[in-house]
């Protein structure tokens, strides 16, 4: 079985990307209210075919806001962790979505991470040579990808993998 890309997944509605996941209601203790360790409001989702792949959400009293919150953290870890060759309309794609300036709340924001994770990944993780690339500063790089404490933080932990200087705070 030949391995997924973050393409398979991320380009679904929650409601398609749910039928490749197993999702899981559990109790969990805490502050919330009297209701927190009553119901089963917690969510755990899991890609089926890749099990390491899980977002988990528990803020929330209601399952169903906990459950969006878990889909939108799944899109995230899946644009992190999944790799795929980078075309000429994922180029494009950068350019529609206006990944200067994207929110993360924007539901294109986990395609725009997993385009410029490939895109780093085919750099060995050199971030100003993708900011030349793309013919942006690389102040401007380091500020998108930096909207986003999770993508921030994994893209720390590559550049310690292959021993690059990780980009100073600007």
């Amino acid at each position: 079985m030949c391995e997924k890309s973050w393409k398979d997944y991320l380009y679904l509605s929650n409601e398609n990307l749910q039928q490749h996941c197993l999702i899981e209601t559990f109790k969990v203790p805490g502050p919330g209210g009297q209701k927190k360790n009553v119901t089963n409001s917690a969510v755990r989702i899991k890609l089926k075919n890749n099990k390491q792949i899980e977002a988990v959400a528990s803020e929330s009293r209601s399952q169903h806001q906990n459950k969006l919150k878990a889909i939108a953290r799944l899109r995230q870890v899946i644009a992190l962790n999944l790799r795929s060759n980078v075309s000429s309309s994922d180029l494009d794609e950068l350019q529609n979505n206006n990944y200067l300036v994207i929110n993360p709340k924007n539901t294109n924001f986990a395609i725009t991470t997993a385009i410029l994770f490939d895109l780093l990944t085919k750099t060995a993780w050199d971030h100003q040579r993708l900011a030349r690339d793309l013919n942006i500063g690389t102040n401007s790089l380091i500020r998108t990808l930096k909207k986003d404490r999770t993508v921030w933080r994994a893209l720390t932990e590559e550049k310690t993998k292959t021993n690059l200087r990780h980009p100073r705070n600007s």
